[in-house]
């Protein structure tokens, strides 16, 4: 939660910033989904302050999103702010969830509780809808880049 209220405010700044330079300054604001990183194989620091490999966390957090690779994801960044973009959303087809966000915010809400909040009596604090239904349907084959899904944890790679 802390991670997507950061964002919004991020955003917000540089939405402020454009304003203020007007078009002295080009901005163009990203906002990408999920990509390959530490935090997509499951590394987290924990309660004590330590760094630890949580794979279940991962799952729960990222649960049904799909995970891009680094490379094929800075690619199509740079390749949309090279045209003179002012917004930049990787992969294109996640500007949806704006669009549902203006039209019908209630259903956007319903849908992100549904998927990403524990549920009421649940087993643990990562018993999502979305992380049941990735595991009944085994979609991190799908979903999840090979190098998240290997158990041992592995430094990205780029070519």
């Amino acid at each position: 939660m802390l991670n997507q209220a950061s964002k919004a405010a991020l955003s917000q700044f540089y939405e402020t910033m454009r304003v203020e330079f007007g078009s002295d300054v080009k901005i163009t604001i990203v906002t990408p989904g999920f990509i390959e990183s530490e935090m997509t194989q499951g590394k987290f620091l924990s309660h004590e302050g330590k760094m630890v490999v949580d794979r279940v966390a991962r799952d729960t957090l990222v649960n049904l999103s799909p995970v891009r690779k680094v490379e094929e994801t800075a690619k199509a960044i740079v390749k949309q702010v090279l045209r003179g973009e002012r917004y930049v959303t990787e992969p294109a087809w996640m500007k949806m969830t704006y669009v549902w966000q203006v039209l019908w915010p209630e259903a956007v809400e319903w849908v992100n509780r549904l998927m990403c909040m524990t549920t009421v009596g649940g087993e643990s604090r990562h018993d999502t809808f979305g992380k049941r239904i990735l595991d009944m349907v085994g979609g991190r084959s799908i979903l999840y880049p090979t190098s998240i899904r290997s158990p041992e944890m592995q430094p990205i790679k780029s070519n």
